[in-house]
């Protein structure tokens, strides 16, 4: 099995990027603002001096400054200023807002405690004054004064109410079991259920402790608050449980539509099922909901990077750069961007941050060894790898990507076990690649089940189907054998008709895949022995690939095995067909180029060298030959060149003793060079009997070459040799015997040829023809977070003053966001 290309494919770098954004990487969002400011300065400047140079008659050198700086003024108001002067009016006027409330917010608490205070030294069961003096407290940050006091409150007027407020109270004290009970017993009231589901729903997303979610679910009938449904969908969302997460966060978005937390989450759900248009549309809704939350920018900036657009990421992830300064995961996705974009080292620099190396070991390391990759730092890219192994032995895109560095290193051994060991096969690539691994591994059985899982997930990636076929190839391929009966060759083809389907499917798109199933298609015929589709196959993918040496060998072999059919079927001729030698000459020319193109292969050569030599072109068939003898030491390459060898000094004998009219020294010359090339076929030959010393066909030929050339022992080494064939080749050999040893009493040399029955092209070995698809790299990783619903605690009370106080909490949270918002 091969591959038309031993390289890995990178992630798609976008090309002329000429958008802002490509630079607006290095630049902040407000160092862009400054740069259109200087813009408008600039060109206000420009204009304010052709006016006073070319409209203004006799202007001097003051009033062309004074004019060039009135124009700049008027630039900067005209473009910039009623923008900023509205901008910075109404940040300064929020800012001032949230300072003047928080203050009122400060003051009011501070007189409720007080007040409170001083009535529950008054009156120790005055209820009403517990409960004020403990929601105060919690307001003001004050946890253990307020869970006495609500304590106290519970003691005097144990009620719905109370259990609520002082559930709020534990859990402020990280008495996260206790508050789970208590909000429980309150949810099992009518009047506190609404309030004790919403807390539980706060609870959850600040102690996302599994007993106390399992304990929350043993025990709640029914959840009806949003908060709750949408920090469950969270909890199993982190712990992979996409079905459950995406109902619970369903189930939330119907109940509050508005609610930031579960589009954010649902976006998450939808990307790990590879639906990418879904999860960019739910992360588009929740970065309208919250434009200022910094995770739900930074999902969004890494999710458009993923769906194939960086450059509007680019922006998005500006924004987060900016809510969040110091966020390892903002660095870490800015750098799979600058990846996407072609700046590798960049990308490099923001994968070896310290922080984001030391937060996130084997997604920095992943794609640290991508962009090495990029670079054609194969070397350190390995070590980033095995760096990333020793902190996460199991991660599948590190064990996949290191089995592609084996690949490329020419290590299939090491691959084929990198791939298998890969556990978690939910990641397309990797189920892919391990597909893959085991068809290499001669395996097709479980990597067709492994395909069969990958499909009924829904996945319709293409190369499904291809290595589908491929499998199916490889099955059939099994069988195979060149001197099947006919029953075997009509279960072979049966089994090979399987991978027809499949791999047209391919073939027929433009996907990565189609010119490997083209040529798998292409050795199908050939496997059918229909050789003329497949050399016309094989021919018209050289058209595409001109420079691909394997398609050119192919098609010239396809020829070649087409021009022996076409001479078969004319039993009796000696000479070639018109037919059979257009076709051997249309195969040379394809071996040749297959040659010239880097196929230095034993096989190319030895087609290309009987394609020579059936052609009568002595010369190049023996420099063929002896190309495949120095890549390859067996019978077939010395028996090759012996033969030609042979013939050539048999022919040359003929030639001087038939021919009268030449000189005595003309004809010793010729005998000399016969003698020197039948002593070169004796040198193979005996190196092809070392091979396979049991062989009568090379003892026969080994005789005769020793009688032709007639030298000192010769005649004895003859006899020896044709009695050693004799003895091996039984009656078979008897006929042959006889017509050699006749050469002994003067027989015409003449008659006594060499036999070339081990002189054979060598036809395409499905196992080693069949072609794959380079292994895929598992692409840049990204890090998308979920997020829990936060909201504040929610209160129970009937009294006005502590109605008045959570009112002014919550109108400062909603002036803070406000504010955030003005401040991007």
């Amino acid at each position: 099995m091969r591959t038309l290309a031993r390289r890995l494919a990178l992630p798609v770098v976008q090309e002329h990027v000429k958008d802002e954004s490509a630079w607006a990487l290095y630049l902040p969002r407000r160092g862009t603002r400054w740069l259109y400011r200087i813009l408008a300065i600039v060109i206000g400047a420009a204009a304010g001096f052709a006016y006073a140079r070319f409209v203004v008659d006799g202007a001097s050198t003051l009033w062309i400054i004074a004019i060039a700086a009135l124009g700049a003024v008027i630039g900067y108001v005209l473009v910039l200023m009623p923008a900023a002067l509205v901008a910075t009016s109404r940040r300064w006027g929020t800012s001032l807002a949230v300072r003047r409330r928080a203050s009122a917010l400060r003051r009011a608490l501070e007189r409720t405690v007080k007040s409170a205070s001083r009535s529950v030294e008054r009156h120790r069961d005055d209820h009403g004054a517990w409960e004020r003096l403990g929601i105060a407290s919690l307001l003001r940050g004050d946890g253990e004064r307020g869970a006495e006091a609500l304590d106290r409150a519970c003691e005097v007027s144990p009620n719905g109410s109370c259990l609520v407020n002082r559930s709020i109270a534990m859990a402020e004290l990280n008495e996260f079991d206790q508050a789970a009970e208590l909000l429980l017993q309150g949810v099992a009231a009518p009047a506190t259920a609404a309030a004790a589901q919403h807390n539980l729903g706060v609870l959850i997303s600040r102690c996302p402790r599994q007993t106390i979610v399992d304990g929350v679910l043993g025990k709640l009938n029914v959840v009806d608050a949003a908060s709750v449904l949408s920090n469950l969908g969270a909890i199993e969302l982190s712990q992979g449980k996409l079905d459950l997460a995406e109902r619970y966060l369903t189930k939330a978005v119907q109940d509050d539509p508005s609610a930031v937390a579960p589009h954010a989450n649902l976006a998450l759900v939808a990307y790990r099922r590879g639906r990418i248009a879904d999860a960019v549309e739910q992360l588009h809704s929740a970065s309208q909901l919250d434009p200022t939350h910094p995770t739900i920018a930074n999902n969004f900036g890494a999710m458009l990077c993923v769906a194939g657009q960086p450059l509007v990421a680019v922006r998005v992830l500006s924004r987060a750069a900016l809510l969040a300064p110091t966020s390892c995961e903002v660095e870490l996705n800015r750098g799979c961007i600058r990846l996407n974009l072609g700046q590798y080292e960049d990308a490099l620099g923001s994968f070896m941050d310290p922080v984001v190396r030391e937060e996130y070991p084997a997604i920095a390391a992943h794609n640290a060894a991508l962009a090495l990759i990029a670079l054609d730092r194969l070397e350190p890219a390995r070590n980033e790898i095995e760096w990333g192994l020793a902190r996460a032995p199991n991660d599948p895109g590190l064990l996949n990507n290191l089995g592609c560095m084996a690949w490329v290193e020419g290590d299939e051994a090491e691959m084929v076990s990198v791939m298998a060991a890969i556990s978690d096969t939910s990641e397309p690539v990797a189920a892919l690649n391990l597909a893959a691994a085991h068809i290499a591994a001669g395996k097709p059985e479980q990597a067709l089940e492994l395909l069969e899982t990958l499909r009924e997930a829904g996945n319709r990636d293409p190369l499904i189907s291809f290595y589908r076929g491929l499998a199916l190839l490889e099955q059939s391929a099994e069988l195979y054998d060149r001197r099947m009966t006919k029953g075997q060759r009509e279960q072979f083809f049966e089994a090979l008709h399987r991978c027809l389907r499949p791999f047209n499917a391919v073939a027929t798109g433009t996907s990565g895949g189609a010119i490997e199933a083209q040529m798998n298609l292409a050795l199908y015929h050939y496997l059918r022995m229909d050789y003329t589709a497949a050399a016309d196959a094989f021919i018209a993918i050289t058209r595409n690939l001109p420079d691909e040496g394997f398609a050119h060998f192919c098609g010239g072999t396809s020829l070649a095995e087409e021009a022996r059919r076409v001479q078969a079927e004319q039993p009796g001729v000696q000479d070639l067909a018109p037919k059979a030698r257009e076709l051997l000459r249309r195969a040379r020319k394809h071996l040749e180029l297959a040659v010239e193109k880097g196929e230095v292969t034993a096989d190319a050569f030895c087609n290309l060298g009987m394609c020579a030599y059936d052609l009568g072109d002595t010369e190049a068939a023996l420099n063929a030959f002896k190309r495949m003898v120095q890549l390859e030491d067996s019978v077939d390459s010395n028996n090759n060149i012996a033969i030609v060898h042979a013939r050539t000094g048999q022919e040359l004998r003929h030639s001087a003793r038939a021919a009268a009219l030449i000189s005595r020294d003309r004809e010793s010359d010729i005998l000399s060079r016969a003698g020197t090339h039948l002593s070169s076929a004796l040198h193979y030959f005996v190196q092809a009997l070392e091979h396979d010393p049991h062989d009568p066909v090379l003892h026969g030929n080994i005789g005769l070459a020793h009688m032709l050339r007639n030298r000192g022992d010769d005649v004895e080494a003859a006899l020896r040799h044709w009695q050693r064939m004799l003895a091996l080749g039984g009656a078979n050999a008897g006929k042959r015997f006889e017509e050699l040893t006749a050469l002994t009493v003067g027989g015409e040399d003449k008659r006594a040829e060499f036999d070339q029955t081990l002189m054979s092209f060598r036809s395409l070995d499905p196992r080693r023809c069949m072609v794959t698809v380079p292994p895929q790299l598992h692409g840049p990783r990204h890090v998308m977070l979920p997020i829990s619903e936060e909201t504040d605690w929610q209160f129970v009370t009937e009294d006005p003053v502590v109605r008045d106080l959570v009112r002014q909490r919550d109108r400062l949270a909603a002036l803070r966001k406000r504010l955030a918002r003005l401040s991007i």
